[in-house]
């Protein structure tokens, strides 16, 4: 009735098909766990030190011109000719404290422009706090801009074409 080759042809195509099956699970399992990393979280896993190095290179790509480290969070630079406090502080870490931190360093060293680089979006800071920050004439540097895509990013900012 059959032949040894009708079988092994039916034993082959029925292995195919379910060879094709566990891929297809296997695929739809990767799509639900698979999570696109930001920009954003891939700065919060950074320590404080390396934060503020790409805090520091960030500056430099949007033409600020460093001038010196003034403690382990705050940086000096300059733009257009003024002189500039930068705040460097992640999106867990800005908060009032942040705002009196930069009012004091204000008034030490007679400063005007002050500034706060955060990795936060606009949704991790209540809205009192960010009325103070714009009260109070602190510039916020980044807010919401880092939600794109880490792969972006690196796409954006690659230093050799």
């Amino acid at each position: 009735m059959f032949t040894i080759t009708g079988i092994i042809v039916i034993l082959c195509v029925y292995q195919l098909f379910n060879i094709g099956r566990n891929i297809l699970k296997i695929s739809a399992k990767i799509k639900t766990n698979f999570k696109t990393n930001t920009l954003r979280d891939e700065l919060n896993k950074l320590t404080k030190e390396e934060y503020m190095e790409w805090c520091i290179d960030f500056l430099k790509r949007k033409k600020y011109n460093y001038v010196s480290k003034l403690d382990d969070s705050t940086i000096v630079c300059n733009i257009d000719g003024e002189k500039i406090y930068v705040s460097c502080v992640k999106a867990e870490e800005l908060s009032k404290r942040n705002i009196y931190k930069l009012l004091g360093l204000k008034g030490i060293n007679r400063v005007n422009k002050l500034a706060t680089l955060s990795n936060a979006s606009r949704q991790d800071i209540d809205e009192e706090t960010l009325k103070d920050f714009h009260k109070l004439g602190i510039e916020l540097i980044g807010i919401g801009e880092f939600d794109i895509s880490y792969e972006e990013y690196i796409r954006n900012n690659r230093f050799f074409a």
